[in-house]
């Protein structure tokens, strides 16, 4: 799964791409150091005709869910089929601007549980692929995203099988779309063309190492979040031999 990610600067292609003109809606930037479920973040969406920044809430809720609770990801093995994604799947795609992700080693039953966070050796940014959808709030011709405060608009993270970088670690990664492929991704209804893309697992670039215990308290957005600590740390449980 994925349950607390980062962005910590601006990306360079946010600057001076093609996608400049849209990221430049949500003024100013924040850095983000440990983004948690319920909270809103940034996410890019595909509007007509071009790709344009949002804030919305990570937790997927449709707007029939009679559901109390909201979810968080989505297996894209299974996103097509779902009741809970399929319509988000094949018209409401979205890409979730990151520069690395946190996950929690060992079952979620075990006490004091090592976060490690995953990046690129230079810190690059990269898309993580999403779905978003409304719920009870106004539709896109109602109200522009960019300046939405009601929270109505939410999106989720699609995940896949880990990969070996990943899976010492958690069985489940977030996928990554490739720069080459962020258009298709948002503006292509074609369920058949996005499969390719849903079972990427390429982290080409990627390590991990263990984070400060400070990344479990989600009211904790600082720089410490992500800062590397030793393997080992008091209070770890250890083998006698």
């Amino acid at each position: 799964m994925c349950g607390r990610y980062l962005l910590r600067e601006k990306p360079d292609w946010a600057t001076h791409s093609q996608w400049k003109d849209y990221w430049e809606d949500i003024q100013p930037f924040t850095a983000r150091f440990n983004i948690a479920p319920s909270q809103r973040a940034t996410v890019i969406y595909w509007d007509a005709q071009s790709p344009r920044v949002a804030t919305m809430q990570w937790g997927f809720r449709p707007s029939w869910s009679k559901a109390s609770f909201s979810k968080i990801n989505a297996r894209s093995e299974t996103v097509f089929e779902s009741k809970m994604f399929a319509t988000s799947a094949h018209t409401k795609r979205c890409l979730i601007p990151a520069d690395g992700f946190y996950e929690p080693k060992g079952s979620a039953t075990q006490r004091n549980r090592p976060w490690h966070l995953f990046e690129h050796h230079d810190k690059a940014a990269f898309m993580m692929a999403g779905l978003w959808t409304a719920f009870e709030g106004p539709s896109v011709e109602d109200e522009p995203f960019e300046n939405s405060k009601s929270g109505s608009l939410n999106f989720c993270i699609l995940t896949t099988a880990a990969n070996q970088l990943v899976s010492p670690i958690h069985h489940r990664m977030p996928i990554i779309i490739p720069q080459a492929f962020w258009e298709q991704w948002l503006s292509d209804s074609s369920k058949d063309s996005m499969l390719p893309l849903l079972s990427s697992r390429e982290y080409s670039g990627m390590h991990h190492f263990r984070v400060a215990e400070t990344v479990k308290n989600v009211s904790q957005d600082i720089a410490d979040c992500a800062e590397p600590v030793d393997e080992l740390q008091p209070g770890d449980n250890l083998s006698l031999f």
